[in-house]
């Protein structure tokens, strides 16, 4: 039995800074995500980082007939036995990347997808909705400017929300925020003990308090961070 991580996110965090200061750093954890400089295991030569990626975008485009069942999760990747088996990707919390828009579609291949016979937990963390928009929208506004030109001007957005002028798939995207409903669909794919919620606060109000849950619910040693 192997013991695995999946990472999702939401955007804007601090996944970047688990992605380069905790996951890669900690030793106790074998990181197949984002930021890994050794890519490929000495035994097979597998580069996981390309492999994942092919995996999200059969996730983020395709329908679930279409999905092959020898490119699932377990097919593509090759744990250790001795370490906890981490892979990171916050984009498969969001519904931007999605090409179908329905929640329970997306859920239903992402359980398809990442179904293991392994010790398999997942982490989020969340934050503050507000906050979160406003730095999701300043680091990548084009994302909302596709959904709607007007968006292009940061008080027209704004203003929408507050107003409630929202098409469908303006609705539909700001949905994705709903964190209760979320956490829901996350719960018909794992068991609750199985997921592990954080919040992103809490990590920068008190880091080592939240260090010592967050490793707590890993099962792996509390460790002083670099940057914490």
């Amino acid at each position: 039995m192997f013991k695995t991580c999946l990472h999702i996110g939401f955007h804007k965090t601090a996944s970047t800074y688990l992605q380069k200061y905790v996951f890669s750093k900690h030793p106790q954890i074998n990181y197949l995500g984002k930021f890994e400089k050794e890519l490929k295991t000495i035994n097979s030569g597998k580069n996981y980082l390309i492999e994942f990626d092919q995996l999200l975008f059969k996730l983020f485009n395709y329908k679930l007939e279409n999905i092959d069942q020898n490119f699932t999760f377990d097919k593509i990747i090759e744990p250790k036995e001795n370490k906890l088996n981490v892979v990171s990707e916050e984009r498969i919390s969001s519904f931007f990347y999605y090409k179908d828009q329905n929640a329970k579609y997306i859920f239903k291949k992402l359980k398809y997808i990442f179904q293991s016979n392994n010790d398999f937990k997942i982490v989020l963390l969340i934050r503050n909705q507000k906050d979160l928009l406003i730095s999701r929208y300043s680091e990548n506004f084009k994302l909302f400017c596709d959904i709607n030109p007007n968006w292009k001007i940061f008080k027209n957005f704004a203003k929408d929300i507050t107003e409630e002028k929202l098409s469908s798939l303006e609705k539909h995207i700001l949905d994705n925020y709903k964190y209760y409903d979320f956490i829901i669909n996350l719960q018909n794919f794992l068991p609750k003990d199985k997921i592990g919620i954080f919040i992103y606060e809490d990590l920068r109000n008190n880091p080592k308090l939240f260090f010592k849950n967050f490793f707590n619910f890993l099962e792996i040693d509390n460790i002083e961070l670099e940057n914490a």
